[in-house]
């Protein structure tokens, strides 16, 4: 009894605390904020912890990888708030939280900001987020890169080497870089000094694309994309830069401007003025087998170009969902040069005869083109349609002097001559697509489709003529006097879908580009026609293996082609001197490759790629001897299998020193008729970057390699070291730059030959220029405004880079 008794005190106990309980309500309230720099720019990937102080429980919270916002749930009670981010002084603060509220922005402070000393914190593999074609570096969040030029970030990215010369590659091969997806229209010049004069605090992130997707053109293999911060207050922004180089002597100013006022966003690049000095020696040898015919022959060149560059564009968004873009590039070039040849003709080994050329040549080049983009955004879930059209015009006249001796050693006979040439050409481009974009409902993929239509025209006119010195006057020389036109045509349409599956990312994608080329020779009357109808597939796919997507293993393949350069296709013969003659091979076919790789990437660190590429009808300029003289010719080559295995890895050996290696072998094989040419080539770059204190940086990147081999070339029997030394420096509070840089010491370029045989022809050539070469660039980026007024802060998404 008194057990029963016992129980059922407890059963009334515990129903009394349960209805305490229900009566008891804790109200939760939501707590939302955002987390920017000085600048006010958003921080992403911030972690901010809320810690009651009564009850001492945490709750934590990450900010949002484009806007830097959060939101997190909390009950009533007084916290302190903790937040840290990459590169930034933690920030510690007390609130009390008694209703919903919108906290204030909470404003990082860079640790470089407030110590002289070097602070590099940040972790590459953090900042790495993979998709099926390629990764996304997101560099806003790293100190160090913020403190870099963005040609200094490339540099350090996996897979990307950057020349001093402009030449941009990804794992080997030469990458088309596009600025927030748009192509810059510039040379590899002045690309450079872009990148160098803009910094890495102006990026948000750069796309590594390694598998393009079905939307970018069959010709690229790798792409570049380098994403702008977009949002900034009304105001004007700029950089004003110049570069200076020793070897290929070049000067000039380089100026980039951003002004924004409401919806309105007004963009230019320019280079006013730029002189170049270019000078070389290049040795030649081309022999017959039998050595019953060779020629060594002596290249002395000389040039001064005088150029400018200017590229303006206006971004006007109409309403929120319209938006309009306008731009416009042009480009002069004025080019004086004179190539002096001296060529040793034998027999048997027998000096017969020494031929002297002296060619002077002026030519005049100026072109133009306009751009115009329009973007409708339907609804707000990121479904847009997109319209872009482009129209330019290219004007060259070139004009050469030929001054000829031949001096024959059989006969004791010296032969003097004069030739001049005239080429004029004017060549027409227009573009128009249109391009649908549709997030998919969870926003982990999307779907695009588009329609393109390419056209190009090109008029060539070639007067040569002889000075007879009987008459006293120039004379038509029916040989190489010719006209020549050519219309090119691309008729391309494209779907493509990038998704994920649970641990799987995916991009599936379809490319139809249809070719109709015609060429046309006024001079014969005779015309040639090519049509070639390509389905180009693109598969991607990228598993994580593992929670944190730092893992995975990548397979991918895609199909593209190349087509010949127009100017191969005119059937006649163009001078180059008195024994060398350039003809046009107007049976030439496309080139198709077949792009497959294999990736694997252990957390963010290790990255390891094994790829094997096929290759059809593959192009290769020849010169082979026929009769007296050399002909230089393009022609398509059987088959090609290449093969490449890279790895590339990022070491922070120090808090001040980090150290990048990237090796690569490759294994080609090409088979054309009777011709097997197999060859294994070595590079490998190593990428030091020492961070000291007072802003000062030394870089110091070491090429080692033994050449490299795209068609019958050969390569060298040894590896050649390629060093590259810089020292930079940041002043004004960051706003300026200086950099010198060494690169070519041991001159080891100089030693680069080339080399094949083909139709009983051997051929060997080497290019001699100035080293070591030195490198100067200056710059300094402005900016001045005020803050955004709330009613005019629906500016645009788009400015005129989008396009």
């Amino acid at each position: 009894m008194k057990y029963f008794t016992l129980i059922s005190f407890l059963i009334i106990i515990q129903h009394l605390c349960g209805q305490s309980q229900k009566s008891v309500s804790i109200e939760v309230f939501k707590i939302s904020g955002k987390v920017t720099d000085v600048k006010n720019q958003p921080i992403p990937n911030a972690h901010i912890v809320f810690t009651h102080i009564k009850t001492e429980k945490k709750l934590g919270v990450i900010s949002n990888q484009d806007n830097g916002k959060f939101s997190i749930e909390l009950i009533s009670g007084e916290y302190i708030v903790q937040v840290t981010a990459l590169g930034f002084l933690t920030y510690t603060e007390k609130y009390k939280i008694l209703k919903n509220t919108i906290l204030k922005d909470i404003v990082l402070k860079e640790k470089a900001e407030q110590l002289d000393e070097v602070v590099i914190k940040a972790d590459l593999s953090k900042n790495i987020k993979h998709s099926a074609t390629g990764m996304t570096i997101n560099i806003q969040n790293d100190s160090l890169y913020k403190k870099m030029s963005t040609a200094e970030v490339l540099s350090l990215l996996p897979g990307v080497t950057v020349g001093e010369d402009g030449t941009v590659k990804l794992q080997g091969i030469p990458a088309k870089v596009t600025i927030d997806g748009k192509t810059q229209r510039m040379s590899s010049t002045i690309l450079m000094m872009l990148l160098e004069s803009m910094q890495g605090d102006q990026l948000k992130n750069i796309e590594l694309i390694n598998t393009p997707s079905a939307k970018y053109s069959g010709r690229v293999q790798k792409v570049i994309d380098i994403n702008l911060k977009k949002e900034r207050n009304d105001g004007l922004a700029g950089a004003v830069s110049s570069r200076v180089g020793n070897a290929d002597f070049s000067i000039g100013p380089f100026v980039s401007i951003n002004y924004k006022i409401g919806k309105f966003v007004f963009t230019g690049t320019s280079t006013p003025y730029m002189y170049s000095k270019i000078s070389r020696s290049i040795f030649i040898k081309r022999q017959l087998l039998d050595n019953s015919l060779s020629f060594d022959e002596e290249q002395e060149s000389f040039s001064k170009d005088k150029s400018s560059f200017n590229q303006f564009g206006i971004d006007y968004t109409i309403t929120k969902k319209h938006s309009v873009s306008v731009g416009i590039s042009l480009n002069n070039d004025n080019n004086d040069s004179n190539i002096d040849f001296r060529t040793n003709q034998f027999a048997f080994k027998t000096l017969t005869n020494q031929q002297l050329n002296s060619n002077i040549n002026d030519s005049h080049n100026n072109s133009y083109t306009v751009d115009f983009g329009y973007r409708y955004d339907i609804g707000n879930q990121g479904v847009r349609l997109d319209f872009a059209s482009s129209y330019g015009e290219n004007k060259s006249d070139n004009n050469t002097n030929i001054e000829s001796e031949l001096i024959d050693f059989e006969n004791d006979n010296t032969t003097f001559t004069n030739s001049r040439d005239n080429q004029d050409q004017d060549n027409t481009q227009s573009s128009s697509r249109i391009d649908f974009t549709m997030p998919l409902k969870d926003k982990k993929g999307k779907f695009e489709a588009g329609l393109k239509y390419d056209d190009l025209i090109i008029t060539d006119a070639n007067l040569f003529e002889n000075f007879n010195t009987n008459t006293n006057r120039f004379e038509i020389d029916a040989n190489f006097t010719n006209a020549f036109e050519y219309n090119e045509e691309v008729f391309t349409g494209y779907m493509s879908y990038n998704a994920s599956f649970k641990k799987l990312k995916y991009s599936l994608g379809l490319r139809l580009e249809h070719v109709e080329t015609q060429s046309f020779s006024k001079t014969t009357d005779q015309r040639f026609a090519n049509t070639y109808t390509n389905f180009l597939p693109v598969i991607a796919l990228k598993y994580m293996t593992n929670k944190k997507q730092t893992s995975t293993i990548g397979l991918s393949y895609r199909k593209g082609y190349e087509l010949p350069p127009y100017v191969q296709l005119n059937p006649f013969e163009t001078f180059v001197n008195s024994n060398t003659i350039k003809r046009g091979n107007p049976t030439l076919t496309q080139s198709l490759y077949h792009l497959f790789a294999l990736s694997r990437t252990i957390k963010n660190k290790y990255f390891i790629t094994l790829s094997a590429n096929f290759y059809k009808n593959l192009f290769q300029t020849t010169q082979i001897l026929e009769g007296d003289n050399a002909i230089i010719s393009y022609r398509n080559l059987g088959t090609r299998s290449l093969y490449k295995a890279s790895f590339n890895t990022t070491f922070k050996l120090y808090s001040w020193w980090r150290f990048n290696v990237n090796p690569m072998l490759n294994y080609s094989i090409l088979k054309d008729g009777q011709i097997i040419n197999e060859v294994f080539t070595v590079q490998a770059s190593t990428v030091n970057t020492f961070t000291l204190p007072n802003s000062f940086r030394i870089g110091l990147t070491t090429i080692f390699s033994n050449g490299d081999s795209s068609g019958l070339d050969t390569p060298n029997e040894f590896i050649r070291v390629f060093p590259i030394v810089s020292l930079s420096k940041r002043f004004l509070k960051n706003k300026g730059s200086v950099r010198v840089s060494i690169s070519d010491i041991f001159g080891v370029s100089n030693r680069n030959e080339s080399n094949y045989i083909l139709d009983d022809t051997g051929f060997s050539r080497r290019s001699v220029m100035q080293n070591p070469r030195i490198n100067f660039n200056l710059s300094y980026r402005f900016s001045s405004g005020k803050k955004v007024n709330k009613k005019m802060k629906k500016t645009s998404k788009v400015n005129s880079t989008r396009f």
